[in-house]
């Protein structure tokens, strides 16, 4: 009779991966405890290899990234880890991601995709809406007016601010829409 380890089955086939990618973890798990992270995080990057769709493994690679400094790095796995969760989490992952577009990597376009995705991943609610008008609040001041309106659009008209509408009035000006700030201000 074949060994279980032999047999060609889904089973024996899919708890290969599984044990490999738990020694690749105790490997970084080691690594880590002797302060050698680039070994720790080249484990984990072959764990996620062998067996990718870890939530947890993906959290532990973007803070290892972070520590290493490897802005790069922790942005590919955020973006991997934000497909794989959803709602709330979801959400604060994209938001995550957006900071790091940000500060680190200098790529604003990319995060104000991240923190549209954010504010989608909310649903409706006032962290969707508070997500919109931070978008509108940072592409205004870096003088993206399209992406100001968009972001400020998106808010339900129902929930705009005088402030909403000032800001809106405004990019829509700047962003030469003239017409459709005079008819929001009108409205």
């Amino acid at each position: 009779a074949a060994r279980r380890d032999e047999e060609n089955t889904p089973s024996a086939r899919l708890s290969q991966p599984n044990i490999a990618a738990l020694s690749l973890r105790d490997a970084a798990a080691r690594s880590r405890a002797s302060g050698k992270l680039d070994e720790a995080f080249a484990s984990l990057e072959t764990a996620n290899h062998v067996n990718p769709g870890d939530t947890l493994l993906l959290r532990e690679l973007v803070e290892l990234a972070t520590q290493l400094e490897d802005h790069e790095a922790a942005a590919k796995h955020l973006a991997e880890l934000a497909t794989l969760v959803t709602g709330t989490q979801r959400a604060n992952t994209l938001l995550e991601l957006a900071d790091i577009y940000f500060d680190q990597l200098d790529n604003p376009p990319k995060g104000r995709d991240a923190m549209r995705r954010a504010a989608d991943a909310f649903g409706t609610g006032v962290r969707r809406d508070s997500t919109l008008r931070l978008l509108a609040t940072e592409a205004a001041s870096n003088l993206a007016w399209d992406a100001a309106v968009d972001a400020l659009s998106a808010v339900p008209e129902s929930k705009r601010t005088v402030a909403d509408i000032t800001t809106l009035a405004n990019a829509l000006v700047r962003a030469g829409r003239q017409a459709d700030a005079v008819r929001l201000i009108e409205a």
